[in-house]
C-alpha cells in the first residue's frame, strides 16, 4: 500500500531557499536519498552527499503537518538544507520507497531472556560504540533495589562523550570536511547521551522529580566542565543540550523541586555553569536558550546565590569587538535579582 504525504512541490519550496530548493531538486534526480525507513510518524533516510559520503536526514509529520526536520550536515541557514529537499521530494514523488519498520517494543517483547542476551551480546561485538548502554545504571535496578543513582559512573559516561568534541583544528585533513567546508558529521552522543536522559525521562513519568533533576544537572555540569574553545559540533550535541535544559526547565516547575531549596539551587547552578559558557566561548555560537528558564525559576533566597555565580563566572572578558551580548545577557539576570531584592 502506497504511504500518503501531505506534500506538494509548492509546500517544499516555501521551506528553502529559492538555491537551496534547486539544489536539492538535483539531489532528488540523480537518486541521492536512499534507505527510506519509517517509524511511527518519522521518517528516516541517508542522503549522498558530494564531497562527504551520506548525511543522515529525518522529517516528522503529525496532524497532516511538517512538524519536524534534521540533517547533520552543518548547513547554517534559517532554512532547510538542500537534502531535507531531496528527501521531501523523494517522499512527494515515491512514497512507496518508504519502508515501514515495525515496532521495536513488540518485536522484542516476543523474544525469551536468553536470546535477548545473545542478540544484545551480537549488537555490541558488531557495534563496540553501543558498550556505554550496557554500563548505564538500569531503572529497574535502581527502583526494585532503593539504590542510589551512580553518579559517579554516569560523569565518567559523558567524559567520554563530550572530549570527543575538543578536537584540535589541525586533527583534520582536507578530505576530512564536508562540503560546507565544516568538520566531519560524526554524532558521539547518538549511542551514549540518549540512555541517560532516557533514564531522568523514566524517572520523571514516575515521579521522582529529584532524580531526574539529578541526571539533566549532571549532564550540563559536566558538559562545562570538560568542554572548551576547541570545541566542533560535528553531529548534534547542542539540539541534545537544549533537550535538556527543557527538561530540566519541567523538573523545577514540580512543587517537589521548588521547594527543596537545596536541589533547586543544584540545578540553577548547573543551568548557570552552562549560561556562563555559553557567553564566554560566544564565538561558538551554540544558539541555546538558557536565560529564560533561570529568569523563571530564581526565587529571592536564590538571589545571594547567583550573584556569587555572576561574580565568579565574570572575571573572565566578554566582549569581543562589535559584540556586547554577553554584557546585555548578564544585565538582565542582574535586574531580575534587583526585582526580588526590591531594589530599583
Amino acid at each position: 500500500m502506497t504511504a500518503k504525504f501531505p506534500l506538494t512541490r509548492q509546500t517544499i519550496e516555501r521551506l528553502v531557499e529559492p538555491e537551496i530548493f534547486s539544489r536539492g531538486n538535483a539531489y532528488y534526480q540523480k537518486g541521492a536519498i536512499s534507505n527510506l525507513m519509517r517509524r511511527g510518524d518519522t521518517i528516516q533516510a541517508v542522503c549522498a552527499g558530494y564531497s562527504w559520503p551520506q548525511y543522515k536526514v529525518s522529517v516528522t509529520f503529525k496532524n497532516e503537518k511538517l512538524t519536524k526536520t534534521s540533517c547533520n550536515c552543518k548547513y547554517d541557514g534559517d532554512l532547510d538544507c538542500k537534502h531535507i529537499v531531496a528527501l521531501l521530494l523523494t517522499l512527494l514523488h515515491s512514497p512507496d520507497s518508504v519502508k515501514e519498520l515495525p515496532n521495536i517494543a513488540k518485536l522484542l517483547a516476543k523474544r525469551s531472556k536468553d536470546d535477548l542476551i545473545i542478540l544484545i551480546g551480537q549488537m555490541v561485538e558488531r557495534y563496540p560504540e553501543l558498550m556505554p548502554l550496557i554500563n548505564i545504571q538500569g531503572f529497574d535496578e535502581i527502583i526494585t533495589s532503593g539504590a542510589a543513582l551512580d553518579l559517579n559512573s554516569i560523569r565518567k559516561q559523558l567524559k567520554k562523550i563530550f572530549t570527543a568534541y575538543e578536537v584540535e583544528e589541525d586533527e583534520f585533513d582536507d578530505d576530512d570536511y564536508d562540503e560546507y567546508g565544516n568538520t566531519p558529521t560524526k554524532d558521539p552522543t547518538e549511542a551514549s547521551l540518549h540512555p541517560i536522559t532516557d533514564l531522568a525521562m523514566r524517572f520523571s513519568k514516575r515521579g521522582d522529580w529529584h532524580n531526574a533533576t539529578l541526571l539533566y544537572q549532571t549532564v550540563l555540569t559536566t558538559f562545562t566542565e570538560w568542554v572548551g574553545n576547541e570545541f566542533y559540533d560535528t553531529g548534534g550535541l547542542t539540539e541534545h543540550l537544549q533537550d535538556v535544559i527543557v527538561l530540566l526547565d519541567d523538573c523545577l516547575n514540580q512543587p517537589s523541586i521548588k521547594t527543596d531549596v537545596a536541589t533547586r539551587q543544584s540545578a540553577l547552578e548547573s543551568l548557570m555553569g552552562l549560561f556562563l559558557w555559553d557567553i564566554h566561548y560566544i564565538e561558538i555560537e551554540t544558539d541555546l536558550e538558557i536565560l529564560q528558564p533561570i529568569l523563571q525559576h530564581i526565587q529571592p533566597d536564590d538571589s545571594a546565590f547567583i550573584r556569587q555565580l555572576i561574580a565568579a563566572g565574570t572575571r573572565k572578558k566578554f566582549i569581543q569587538e562589535g559584540n556586547t551580548w554577553p554584557l546585555e545577557m548578564i544585565e538582565k539576570l542582574r535586574a531580575k535579582l534587583d526585582e526580588l531584592e526590591g531594589n530599583p
